[in-house]
């Protein structure tokens, strides 16, 4: 049977099938094979679309060909849009680069009624004259949105900011946001007042938009310090945003960028102990492994709840342990009763029953720290 007459046969048993089990059957397919079955027929091409829609990721370049032929699609059928559950946002353009239609982009965004994830990512290099994307979030509201994330170029930041932190206070069920911005120290360039996000969870982002954020059940806090910002404010702000996890559930607290000298990861580490001492899991990402383990020995006593420690430097150096180091690592276990496991660089460790270490997985080591479920895309 020629390969066209075979497909189409298969084709015709497969309409046969309810249209739940063949959307299950689509959503289970490879892309491919989705842009495949999409042809079989009309019903498979109006049951794909929506799936293959499900996840959108559009790139503003040197030409907006792209954005307009979405987004008009989107408008011509709203149906297509009402698919969609994730959608991304990529703006790189130089000040030269033609603008796309905003009204269009603002419009087309306005029917996706049930979008879940959003992330948008603002690089863009533009004069006064070009908004930018941000603004387009001015007038809309997606009432299932539970994730967001948005980067915003250093040189935009007074003027896209507030527009951001608005959108953020129309939609308090967020669960997820991560707002990131490289070496800004000022919060007041974001916002001029708390952002109220009652059911946020999990945030990461730049330390200094931490004091704006007005929750009290965040469970999870991956912090950019670069820019070195208030730290002990910053902690303070944090803590009251977990203060309703601090004696149940397991809170987890990464920090980045925390380029520093020894003073700098002392001041961290102090701060860290007196006003986050309810942290079960704790990283630190930092340029010092070394003098980190000796001041952790030291600290490590006024965290109450801590059962795992992380230690990571950025991905272009490399460490490993030597037998001070080791010996700085045993005695972790000595200084913080509660700890299970710790991992330092690419290498980790458990500690048995007896009290002695053993060599533990890294992936089951993130896993089981909770370090490894919390990515924005």
């Amino acid at each position: 049977m020629p390969p066209t007459t075979l497909v189409a046969a298969q084709g015709t048993q497969l309409l046969m099938l309810p249209n739940e089990v063949l959307a299950a059957i689509i959503e289970g397919a490879a892309l491919a094979d989705q842009a495949t079955l999409c042809r079989v027929s009309r019903l498979f091409h109006q049951l794909s679309l929506p799936i293959l829609n499900r996840a959108v990721i559009l790139h503003v370049d040197r030409t907006t060909t792209e954005y307009s032929a979405f987004c008009s699609a989107m408008i011509q059928n709203y149906g297509r849009a009402d698919a969609i559950r994730f959608l991304a946002l990529r703006d790189s353009r130089l000040g030269s680069e033609r603008k796309p239609d905003y009204d269009l982009v603002t419009k087309s965004m306005g029917l996706m009624h049930r979008l879940e994830h959003l992330s948008i990512v603002d690089h863009s290099k533009l004069p006064g004259s070009d908004p930018g994307l941000i603004p387009c979030l001015e007038s809309l509201s997606f009432p299932a949105l539970r994730i967001c994330h948005i980067d915003l170029d250093l040189n935009f930041v007074h003027r896209r900011g507030p527009a951001v932190a608005r959108f953020l206070a129309r939609h308090p069920n967020l669960t997820h946001v991560r707002l990131w911005q490289q070496q800004i120290t000022d919060s007041s360039t974001w916002a001029s007042a708390s952002t109220l996000l009652p059911n946020l969870r999990h945030f990461q982002g730049s330390a200094c938009f931490v004091p704006a954020l007005a929750t009290r059940r965040l469970t999870e806090a991956r912090i950019d310090w670069w820019g070195f910002p208030d730290i002990d404010g910053v902690l303070e702000a944090l803590r009251s945003a977990s203060v309703e996890i601090e004696t149940g559930l397991p809170f987890v607290l990464s920090n980045f960028h925390f380029h520093a000298g020894v003073d700098e990861l002392r001041a961290l580490l102090q701060a860290l102990s007196v006003h986050m001492s309810h942290t079960t899991t704790l990283q630190l990402r930092i340029l010092l492994p070394r003098e980190a383990m000796k001041m952790l020995a030291e600290y490590l006593p006024r965290f109450t709840r801590l059962e795992y420690v992380a230690l990571n430097q950025p991905q272009h150096l490399s460490f490993s342990l030597g037998p001070s180091e080791w010996l700085n690592l045993q005695s972790w276990g000595d200084a913080c009763p509660t700890l299970r496991a710790c991992s330092v660089g690419s290498q980790a460790w458990r500690r048995m029953d007896d009290g002695k270490w053993e060599e533990y997985d890294k992936g089951d080591f993130e896993m089981e720290a909770g370090l490894s479920v919390f990515e924005l895309i």
